[in-house]
């Protein structure tokens, strides 16, 4: 192939037709030698050229080329502590989930679907039912050492709640392990109850959150237990955009009669629902209200 102004030249000192791209030398961009520099090396390999108008502006890069930028994923990262127990619970910062899958925040989640307004936690019962006194419309449940309180409406037993209707009605739930850490999370910017058939829903919820803490409440708040701990890791694991897993076998043949073996069955229906459960202050009292996500 001869260019237009090749006619007549000797086959040596004809130019190669002029590709666009800059050479790149150990990722260093150099513009192409012309003639003028009177460069053997760029004879040799046949892309010597005559200047242009235009080469002028094309001057050599004295820096590497850059490589290409990671993608921007925004300018927060977030930040996501598990810990245990009651002490877990009073030194939580940020937006804090207390976890009590074995029973209390999967009871909590049963009651918002059989039709509850609110649920208020309390730390004592004396305080539920002097609640119960004001107003005989208010529902009552809980536990004391995993047995019903009496007076109480209901233990705390989500395959019992799931059967009733609480349209509109006040709840007031007292637990020995649940409600004892919303209480004691005095620092938390904002408390959400944990379990695992609201887990994937809290994770939603905290998308735009910057700092989580996740406590597994564990056994009455003093020993570690297993399903809360695996509930804790589940909901961190969304929250990190991480594959989780909620395995957790039944060992147990046998049991008390306050603990039938539906609730833990219910227990563990992963994602059952899709709310999440915000705790608010109001005139002293800590209220939960379903926010669907």
């Amino acid at each position: 192939m001869l260019l237009r102004d090749d006619a007549g030249r000797p086959p040596h000192r004809r130019r190669r037709p002029w590709r666009d791209r800059a050479v790149y030398r150990r990722r260093v961009q150099r513009s192409r030698v012309h003639a003028r520099a009177r460069s053997r090396a760029a004879r040799r390999r046949r892309d010597a050229r005559r200047p242009r108008a235009h080469d002028r502006y094309r001057r050599p890069l004295s820096r590497p080329i850059p490589e290409r930028p990671p993608p921007v994923q925004g300018n927060r990262r977030l930040n996501v502590r598990v810990t245990s127990l009651l002490e877990g619970a009073r030194t939580a910062t940020g937006h804090v989930v207390i976890v009590d899958v074995f029973r209390a925040f999967t009871t909590a989640a049963f009651c918002f679907a059989a039709g509850a307004r609110e649920i208020v936690l309390v730390r004592d019962h004396e305080e539920a039912l002097a609640m119960k006194r004001e107003d005989p419309s208010v529902f009552l449940t809980g536990e004391i050492g995993g047995r019903p309180i009496p007076g109480f409406d209901a233990g705390n037993s989500p395959s019992v709640i799931e059967k009733l209707d609480l349209s509109r009605r006040r709840v007031v739930q007292r637990t020995s392990s649940g409600t004892q850490g919303v209480a004691a999370a005095t620092k938390a910017a904002e408390i959400l109850l944990g379990s695992l058939v609201i887990a994937s829903a809290t994770a939603r919820y905290l998308a735009k959150a910057d700092e989580v803490t996740v406590v597994a409440m564990g056994a009455s708040a003093q020993e570690s237990s297993e399903e809360d701990e695996v509930g804790a890791a589940f909901i961190a694991a969304r929250l990190r955009g991480e594959p989780a897993s909620a395995a957790l076998e039944l060992r147990a043949t046998e049991w008390e009669d306050w603990f039938p073996r539906r609730d833990a069955e219910l227990a563990l229906e992963v994602d059952r629902f899709s709310f999440a459960l915000p705790v608010r202050r109001e005139n002293g009292l800590l209220i939960a209200r379903p926010v669907t996500v």
